[in-house]
């Protein structure tokens, strides 16, 4: 493309008839009058356009670095267009018009910033998701999508442009970097590498560990080299070696609180935590004394997954505008050492949501409102005995909760950083205990089975259920209509006391037992409350009909109610 002046050339003619002919300049193409300095220019300019065309100039620039060209090679265009270009430039530059601007004389004036905003995009795979007003850019040494900072961005794209400007020995590219240049070109590629949705859903069966995308089946794993295309954000910090072994994790930390069945069990859910999706909507809590090996398990749960991955549980905020913000980038939310009425808060009941596959809605302080599917994993570690917030729901809960009850306290004293230790130790071996347990997952899902638990295991679970609505459970159970009986309030709150003392409950104030009760004995008998249940002579509230069951601390002797 030659860039010469198009000024007319006047010439001397005859008039004829009052009027003056001028000769018409010559096309282009014939032209033969440039000036040499014109001619040098658009020279200049037709080399500056090859090497950005990548039709000239050396692959490799000064420092051993790899041209644009080479990094598009490296790249196809594909990776954030749908568009397939064959000609990098030339489509850009019908798109987004010509990268320089020039004097018709074939002098360089200035850069365009549309078209430099799409050609950096592409040569550094740089993206920008609107729902979290993050930039994003690939980083092929290990095949993650890193988030770029403000400041980061307008060095990175200075540098860019003082790299090709050296390339073309072409300084207006290096002048002209002031702020008010390079916040053209941030709000360029705002539009230009825009994507909604630029990190789907993990691929079931895919790892990034440190050396590699690991694939797993049921069967067996396979190592792959890294790629754009997982559109994956964090990795593991570990290494895969399939001889490794983790013979004290498992013999000094995990049997030593807990029974095989148990370990079985902790084994499926790391290895669901390990693929990032919640394969079976379910979670998992970890419930027991201080000092039984918790703490230090969760901990090893963080390292092998990737604390990048993790993201607090709050179930007081959970129902809140802006908590779930950041949830497409967590696949496993934490309550580490919660309190009893962590699941009893009123947002506790969005477990049931980001676990169960629900479609939910998230949004980030100053930036857009987006929705995603949540199926992550949930982890809950707790010294105390939990109670849940039902609402009715229990059927769901049930399906969902899993619990490992840790009755083994160590006897011994306590080893210091005993996770670290490990960790050192015998990380990989650790990992690969985890990978088996992915295997077993997907296996499973293969097979159509359901989350593996044994009749002990659900016992636990439902358990705490009934302990979560002991008036409901005990007007259930530790009543019973009698014709010839009745039954106080005061009678009825002694005998709910004695119920959830024998089962190691904890029992509801005396106020909210009488203020429930007359509704769930209503619903549950059809017996409304009388207030002239005699006892020594004097009127008091109460029930006909009613009784209290003669064994109600004893499991074994809950009452048949025939009206129920």
């Amino acid at each position: 493309m030659k860039l010469v002046s198009t000024k007319r050339t006047k010439k001397s003619s005859k008039r004829a008839g009052g009027s003056t002919a001028v000769q018409q300049p010559k096309s282009l193409s014939t032209r033969d009058t440039e000036k040499p300095t014109q001619k040098k220019k658009s020279e200049k300019i037709e080399a500056l356009y090859a090497i950005i065309h990548g039709a000239a100039g050396s692959d490799e620039e000064e420092g051993g670095g790899k041209s644009p060209a080479s990094a598009l090679e490296k790249f196809p265009i594909q990776a954030l267009w749908n568009d397939k270009m064959t000609d990098t430039h030339k489509t850009l530059a019908e798109r987004y018009g010509d990268p320089f601007i020039t004097k018709r004389e074939g002098e360089v004036v200035d850069w365009d910033t549309h078209y430099w905003a799409a050609r950096y995009a592409l040569e550094n795979l740089v993206m920008y998701i609107p729902v979290e007003s993050q930039f994003y850019q690939y980083i092929d040494t290990d095949g993650t999508w890193c988030a770029m900072r403000h400041e980061d961005l307008l060095d990175d794209i200075a540098r860019y442009l003082l790299k090709l400007s050296k390339m073309a020995k072409e300084p207006i590219l290096m002048k002209k970097r002031g702020p008010g240049k390079l916040g053209e070109m941030i709000k360029c590629l705002k539009k230009m590498a825009k994507r909604f949705e630029a990190f789907p859903e993990q691929k079931q069966g895919v790892l990034h560990l440190a050396d590699c995308m690991l694939h797993i089946d049921g069967s067996g794993v396979q190592k792959h080299l890294f790629s754009y295309t997982y559109f994956s954000r964090q990795k593991s910090t570990f290494s895969y070696d399939s001889t490794a072994t983790c013979s004290r994790f498992l013999n000094e930390l995990v049997l030593a609180a807990m029974d095989q069945q148990d370990a079985e069990m902790l084994q499926h859910f790391c290895g669901q935590f390990l693929l990032g999706r919640n394969l079976f909507q379910v979670f998992l809590v970890l419930s027991g004394a201080a000092r039984s090996g918790k703490g230090t398990i969760v901990r090893i749960i963080q390292e092998i997954v990737g604390c990048s991955k993790i993201k607090e549980l709050r179930t007081q905020h959970l129902a809140g505008r802006f908590e779930l913000d950041d949830l497409s980038k967590a696949t496993l939310l934490l309550g580490s050492d919660v309190s009893e009425d962590f699941l009893s808060n009123q947002g506790a009941a969005v477990i049931k949501k980001i676990t169960g596959g629900d479609t939910v809605a998230s949004e980030k302080k100053g930036g857009d409102k987006g929705y995603q599917k949540a199926d992550h994993n949930v982890l809950i570690a707790t010294n105390s005995k939990l109670l849940v917030k039902l609402q009715g729901d229990v059927s769901a809960w049930k399906r969902r909760m899993h619990i490992i009850e840790f009755a083994r306290a160590h006897s011994g004293p306590p080893i210091v950083n005993f996770d670290k230790i490990l960790i050192a130790e015998e990380a990989s071996g650790i990992l690969n205990w985890f990978i088996t347990g992915a295997q077993k997952i997907l296996a499973l899902c293969q097979e159509g089975s359901d989350f593996p638990a044994t009749t002990e295991q659900r016992a636990r679970v439902e358990a705490l259920l009934h302990a979560s609505e002991s008036i409901d459970y005990f007007v259930e159970k530790g009543l019973g209509l009698r014709e010839d009986h009745d039954v106080t309030s005061d009678e009825l709150f002694e005998g709910y006391e004695l119920f959830c003392t024998n089962r190691g409950w904890k029992s509801e104030s005396k106020g909210r037992f009488l203020r429930d009760l007359p509704l769930k004995i209503k619903r549950h008998y059809n017996l409304v409350r009388s207030h002239d249940i005699k006892r020594d002579g004097k009127p008091l509230r109460g029930y006909r009909r009613l009784a209290l069951n003669p064994s109600t601390g004893a499991s074994s002797g809950d009452l048949k109610n025939s009206g129920a």
